[in-house]
């Protein structure tokens, strides 16, 4: 439904095409979550000089959000470093004049699953302006303020007039002079707003830059959802976790408490079965709001216990920059399914580099081709371009972009995330922001995915 946020069931039945008596029914669980909004970031700095600064500062949910950049390299040729938490350094190349870009995505720490993009646009000349977005949350019925002007910034002084471009749709947006604002919504408006806004050289008017004030109003009484935990060991082993990892809150800490398994407070716990036990078990827990207890909502861990020992040698393999889940499955012949399953990964499109799996199943699928890693490195030469490189090394031209990039080639396809992928199949996205194959420069560091074809040997 419009507007809807909590969860959500649905039923259905399965039933034996050779037997169709012969059915179960089951539920679909289902959960809607809130957005996240993204900002495009505006940045300048001087020719040859390094400029820093942070991309989820005007991103909402405040202090929410975890970042990662698609490349260090942007199409101008300049660097660009970028941390989960948002902080920046961008250094332009040599002598460089003109507009740079790159991409980045933002995702929720709630639900890794939630994510945006957009692009940090930069500025690299001795006369600018800088007129950066800025984000403000407010709860339903409350007045926001704040200044616009706190970070905008220019070669030289910058207006301390700004002019209101666009007015707010759903309240009423108050602009001062010296760039102070208050924001009043409408009476029991709760959802987006934005207004316009522009600010010029004070020496040069003709040097002016808009920016947008995005507003989340929010309805503290929003719904939290106690999501279901899944574990799997084997017989005789204790497992840990924490049921609240998962759980999201509309606003605040969560407290966690069961009358079904020692559970701590925080969510912490630690299951031991009983010795030589092999079958499920499951428990509830309830999470509810630490500032309100009586605001709560019910999950289920579920954990299976498992006959058989382990192998005392599994087969491991460590994540690297540029890989995705069904790329690293094919690589060793097996199936991402399997990889899920055996590392217990909730979010598949979210894996980061350093993560180390078990492999199960190799060669079960295919042949393996892996000796060592799923891609190699490659550091381009003079005259090289995307294509030469994609056929010189019998990889897809899309693949070979999508690693090196994090927007899945020139078709407006891409992926959950620079270190991610969907297990089968790529999702459409319409704001890659790659019209075109981008441009290598002698020199760029590359990664080669490696396939049954290449064996990541050049030919």
């Amino acid at each position: 439904a419009t507007d809807y946020e909590g969860r959500d069931t649905t039923l259905y039945q399965a039933c034996l095409l050779a037997e169709p008596t012969n059915c179960d029914t089951a539920l679909v669980f289902i959960l809607v979550i809130p957005g996240i909004i993204i900002a495009r970031d505006d940045v300048a700095t001087l020719i040859n000089t390094a400029v820093s600064g942070n991309v989820l500062a005007n991103d909402l949910p405040l202090d929410q959000l975890t970042a990662t950049a698609f490349t260090t390299i942007t199409p101008a040729g300049g660097t660009f470093e970028l941390t989960a938490t948002g902080d920046f350094t961008y250094t332009p190349a040599a002598d460089y004049e003109g507009l740079d870009e790159v991409s980045y995505e933002a995702c929720w720490i709630l639900n890794p699953s939630v994510c945006d993009t957009t692009v940090v646009a930069i500025t690299v000349s001795n006369i600018y302006v800088v007129a950066i977005d800025d984000s403000v949350e407010t709860e339903k019925n409350q007045d926001a303020s704040g200044n616009v002007l706190d970070n905008d910034s220019g070669s030289g002084p910058i207006s301390a007039d700004p002019t209101l471009v666009a007015p707010a749709a759903h309240g009423n947006f108050a602009l001062a002079e010296d760039g102070t604002f208050t924001y009043a919504p409408n009476t029991d408006y709760v959802g987006p707003d934005n207004v316009t806004y522009e600010v010029c050289l004070t020496d040069n008017e003709e040097i002016c830059k808009e920016a947008i004030v995005s507003i989340e109003v929010v309805d503290p009484g929003g719904t939290l959802v106690a999501v279901d935990d899944d574990y799997e060991i084997e017989k005789n082993q204790p497992v840990s976790g924490n049921v609240l990892d998962n759980d999201i809150s509309p606003d605040g800490e969560l407290t966690a408490s069961s009358d079904e398994f020692d559970l701590s407070s925080n969510g912490a716990f630690t299951y031991t079965p009983e010795a030589d036990f092999v079958g499920t078990v499951t428990f509830n827990y309830q999470a509810c709001l630490a500032s309100d207890a009586s605001k709560c909502d019910t999950a289920v861990v579920t954990i299976i216990v498992k006959d058989g020992d382990k192998p005392e040698d599994p087969v491991k393999h460590t994540v690297q920059k540029g890989e995705w889940l069904l790329q690293i499955a094919r690589c060793y012949g097996t199936s991402p399914e399997s990889i899920v399953h055996a590392n217990h990964i909730r979010y598949p499109s979210w894996i980061m580099p350093g993560e180390v799996w078990v492999i199960p199943h190799v060669g079960d699928v295919s042949e393996p081709f892996n000796d060592g890693a799923c891609i190699i490195g490659y550091k381009a030469e003079a005259g090289d371009t995307l294509e030469s490189i994609a056929d010189e090394y019998k990889v897809d031209l899309d693949m070979l972009v999508k690693a090196n990039y994090g927007c899945y080639g020139y078709h407006s396809m891409y992926p959950n995330k620079q270190y991610g992928y969907d297990m089968h199949s790529p999702q459409i996205y319409s704001g890659c922001y790659f019209p075109t194959v981008p441009d290598v420069h002698e020199g760029q560091q590359l990664v080669i995915p490696v396939n049954n074809e290449n064996k990541g040997l050049r030919p």
